[in-house]
């Protein structure tokens, strides 16, 4: 396993993408962790978003758990926990990678996945109410993922 988490680390470090850097690897633990750019044209654009994939010790076979550290008012993710990455992770390969699995979440802050959400009333308020979503996600966002803006 070590072998593969170590191609994959080299992998992204020669070509990871602009909005996201991997900050910490520990091998004792198997948990990585990243910082995610809150996309933009978004409620979490300019957002700091802390983030750790904790590998199982039978990765690749199994896929990562993955949280935010930072709070986020978002549909898909409930309490840190992302619990509802786009359906195709819920039947994990053992093709994806970490970097499948930031890549993913990044999107889904781009667009909630609505048909799967962690959070009911948050997805309510998407679907019913898209404008006050977007207000509330960013005044969330100022207040947690940009604490120099929150006063």
């Amino acid at each position: 396993m070590l072998k593969r988490v170590n191609k994959e680390m080299m992998d992204w470090s020669n070509n990871h993408p602009n909005w996201a850097t991997l900050d910490r690897f520990d091998h004792d633990t198997l948990t990585l962790e990243f910082t995610i750019m809150g996309p933009p044209d978004t409620p979490y654009s300019g957002g700091v978003f802390k983030v750790h994939a904790k590998l199982p010790i039978d990765y690749p076979f199994k896929r990562p758990s993955m949280s935010i550290q930072t709070p986020i008012y978002h549909p898909n993710i409930s309490s840190s926990i992302c619990c509802c990455l786009i359906p195709e992770l819920e039947g994990w390969s053992p093709m994806y990678t970490v970097a499948r699995c930031i890549g993913q979440l990044y999107q889904i802050l781009i667009e909630p996945v609505i048909d799967h959400p962690c959070e009911i009333d948050i997805s309510t308020q998407f679907k019913e109410n898209r404008e006050l979503f977007d207000l509330v996600a960013a005044e969330h966002t100022k207040q947690n993922a940009m604490p120099h803006l929150a006063a």
